[in-house]
């Protein structure tokens, strides 16, 4: 009888430290990963923002904090098309009157925001739409 008490007080005394330890713990790293989707979430939107009055590829856009963050989630492609000022992207056949560098630069962030499971709230269907458009890339390469 002895020993199962012992054993009882051992067993809710280690229980006792791990809880204690490991709370606080688990409480910040689910708080970490709260705040980290906050600012992912901010991130994307603050540079969809500034895609409605700015060129893609004018300074004002490559000097934008957001658009250095997520520069290395871009494809290298998309990123050399921007910062190549002697490419240009002409699309012909779709009638279509954004600029194909803003279409690409949001493909590419829905598909960062689904890699980072962030499911932005208010986030527009993008149905790839079948249509006869031809894209041209043009550099002095």
């Amino acid at each position: 009888m002895n020993w199962q008490i012992i054993i009882t007080g051992v067993t809710a005394l280690i229980g006792g430290a791990i809880g204690a330890i490991g709370s606080p713990w688990i409480k910040w790293h689910l708080e970490n990963k709260r705040e980290n989707r906050k600012e992912r979430i901010e991130l994307i939107t603050s540079l969809r923002s500034l895609l409605e009055t700015v060129n893609p590829k004018d300074d004002e856009f490559l000097n934008f904090s957001a658009y250095s963050r997520l520069r290395p989630y871009l494809s290298k492609k998309l990123v050399n098309e921007l910062e190549d000022s002697s490419t240009i992207i002409i699309e012909r056949g779709s009638g279509s009157v954004r600029d194909p560098y803003i279409n690409k630069i949001l493909e590419e962030l829905s598909q960062i925001e689904d890699s980072w499971n962030i499911g932005l709230p208010n986030k527009k269907s993008r149905k790839k739409h079948s249509n006869n458009k031809e894209t041209i890339t043009i550099s002095s390469h």
